[in-house]
């Protein structure tokens, strides 16, 4: 027996061992899952597992962290830009990180300068939403690399150059910002002279930035408040929900002028309390707070300035680590100044509320007394009424309470609908142009889109890559594809300068058209030029060793064709048809006869300018499907 439990035992030990060892997962199964949600995730969760798959390969896979890098760079500059209305504000912080990234996987393949400008891209993307962290990390990285170049030069120059003067103009307007917002505040109250008081220190700083046009609006709007219009009583707004959260200043700075802060108090009871009715201790008190926190402000302003004159000598005196220190200060100095800046608006409508709360009471008291009075007469009476006109207020009171909120829901509700049809419409914009090209995809997006089909004269462009099925086999897809994209990148790009138009890509060439759905005029001299561009480009890359050896055929034909959408209501193509795009595909093939890279029609040759064309032999060809032959010449 006790054999048998000593065996039992260590079964399971060994099996509970065994169960460990096979439900552990490997760093490289980790990875694997990561690719495997990548392929079903987009947006914002695919950035975060590019993040994931870059951190995993950094040391181990470089050549991998570097590709992912690159995917990662191009995701994060088409979905974390200001007006995506689809991205959250804290999703922002993910753009740093991803220069972050990219510089260290560049890092690691000794690609130094390339790696000093990510982590600049880090920097300025930092400082675009204020992210302290991710700024000194990209500082530390770019010093550190600079120093293994061997830079003698300062690297932050580039990176931060000119960083403050273009960041902390917001924080000096704060001041003007500060006394607009008072001012609408009070005006929104009905309290005029308090309203009128803080416009004319916004007019002040106004004038003092030189903005004489916009202190002269103001001044427009101080004349209409101080109209016997404005002037006149209105009927009172309700009275402000409860603040919570409120905090008390604890501790002043020493430095602080007692007789600033006597001053304001002062200020602040005539504007609340100009009728001088007697305040209550906790009035007293958040009037107290109101003026502390104003001093607070002020003293936070001059810093500013003088933060600005230090950060300015820096950057004139070229010390960038300096300046770089300085704006790390402002920074602080404006979250500071907005937490103070909340805390005044939460005082002010706290005392508005105490204000307007001591007002409802004297006037309950008034009710009250009277109600007594008329108790007195008639009991019954008095009392039934008071509990009618108490119902009615109350069923009121909640009646606009639900309307209010119902409003408030459905207005951001159709805020936030508008936000994803814009995101919604941006997308599919450059979606529709990865797919056609970018005059196709305008004509879609039109209100009328392209109706119908038209006869169009038009240039046609054929082109074949040569020995593309012998390369293919020798080589992987990847390196297919990447040749694919190097190769048709630039000639793509050449079309599109000589406003034409890639109909078709076909593996291993492309149709393209000029003249249709849009004609510049000179649809043949464009087709000429890029194709001559194309040849000569291919050309300088391959001797360059840019790309593999390549040759490529070229053959141009212009004539008449029908162009339109083609298919069915679920599925349209903007097409080409007719004779003259069957004349240019057999042309281009000429060349493998002929041992050219371009062949070209008489049609089109005379269509194009003298000064562009240069001298060329034509001579008649039978083209396959034709009864007569064409006049062709090539290069």
């Amino acid at each position: 027996m006790k054999s048998q439990l000593i065996l039992a035992f260590h079964l399971c030990v060994l099996l509970g061992y065994g169960s460990t060892i096979l439900s552990a997962q490997t760093p490289d199964d980790q990875v694997a899952d990561w690719r495997t949600d990548l392929r079903q995730a987009s947006g914002v969760e695919k950035l975060k597992l590019y993040h994931q798959l870059i951190e995993a390969n950094l040391e181990q896979n470089d050549a991998m962290a570097l590709r992912d890098a690159q995917l990662a760079q191009e995701l994060a500059e088409y979905i974390l830009i200001a007006d995506n209305g689809l991205v959250k504000t804290e999703d922002l912080s993910l753009k740093p990180k991803t220069y972050l990234l990219m510089g260290q996987a560049l890092e690691s393949r000794n690609r130094i300068d390339e790696a000093i400008q990510a982590y600049t891209d880090a920097i300025t993307s930092a400082t675009e939403i204020r992210d302290m962290e991710q700024l000194t990390d990209a500082e530390e990285r770019l010093v550190l690399v600079s120093n293994k170049k061997g830079e003698k030069k300062n690297p932050l120059g580039r990176a931060v150059g000119g960083l403050f003067s273009k960041t902390a103009g917001g924080l000096q307007d704060l001041g003007f910002e500060t006394a607009l917002r008072m001012a609408t505040y009070n005006e929104k109250k009905s309290n005029y002279p308090a309203a009128i008081k803080h416009y004319n220190k916004a007019i002040a700083r106004l004038i003092n930035k030189g903005e004489a046009a916009e202190a002269e609006k103001l001044r427009l709007r101080v004349v209409q408040l101080e109209s016997p219009i404005a002037a006149s009583p209105s009927t009172p707004s309700p009275p402000l929900p409860p603040m919570e959260g409120i905090e008390i200043l604890e501790e002043v700075d020493d430095s602080i002028d007692m007789a600033l802060i006597d001053r304001q108090v002062s200020n602040f009871m005539e504007e609340f309390y100009v009728d001088n009715q007697s305040t209550t201790e906790e009035e007293n008190e958040t009037v107290n707070e109101m003026a502390v926190r104003a001093v607070v402000l002020d003293k936070a302003e001059r810093n500013v300035v003088e933060i600005a004159n230090s950060a300015r000598k820096a950057e004139e005196s070229r010390d960038y680590a300096a300046s770089l220190d300085y704006y790390k200060q402002f920074l602080a100095l404006e979250q500071q100044l907005t937490v103070e800046q909340r805390r005044q608006d939460s005082s002010l409508a706290q005392i508005q509320l105490l204000k307007s709360t001591n007002i409802l009471q004297s006037e309950i008291n008034q009710q009250e007394l009277q109600q007594q009075r008329q108790a007195k007469r008639s009991m019954a009476g008095g009392l039934g009424l008071a509990a009618a006109l108490a119902t009615s207020l109350l069923i009121l009171y909640r009646n606009k309470t639900a309307d209010h909120k119902k409003l408030g829901a459905a207005f951001n509700d159709l805020e936030e609908t508008q936000k994803e049809l814009n995101g919604a419409q941006r997308r599919v914009k450059q979606l529709l142009k990865q797919h056609v090209s970018g005059a196709v995809a305008d004509e879609l997006l039109t209100e009328q889109g392209i109706q119908g089909v038209s006869r169009k004269f038009v240039c046609i462009m054929f082109l074949d890559i040569r020995d593309f099925t012998p390369f293919a086999e020798k080589h992987k897809p990847e390196e297919i594809i990447d040749y694919q994209n190097k190769v048709f990148g630039s000639m793509i790009d050449v079309i599109n300068e000589h406003g034409g138009i890639v109909n078709q890509i076909l593996g291993d060439g492309f149709m393209a058209t000029f003249g249709a759905p849009v004609s510049s005029g000179n649809d043949c001299a464009n087709a000429y030029q890029a194709a001559r561009k194309i040849i000569k480009n291919v050309a300088e890359r391959s001797k360059s060793g840019e790309i593999p050896l390549t040759r490529v055929g070229v053959g141009l034909h212009a004539g008449n064709v029908v162009a339109g959408n083609v298919g069915t209501n679920e599925r349209k193509q903007y097409s080409i048809t007719g004779s003259a795009v069957i004349i240019a595909s057999r042309l281009e093939q000429l060349n493998k006869e002929f041992g050219s890279s371009l062949v070209l029609s008489k049609d089109v040759y005379d269509i194009v300018p003298t000064e562009l064309r240069k001298p060329m032999k034509f001579e008649p060809v039978d083209i396959k499907g034709r009864t007569e032959p064409i006049e062709v010449a090539y290069i």
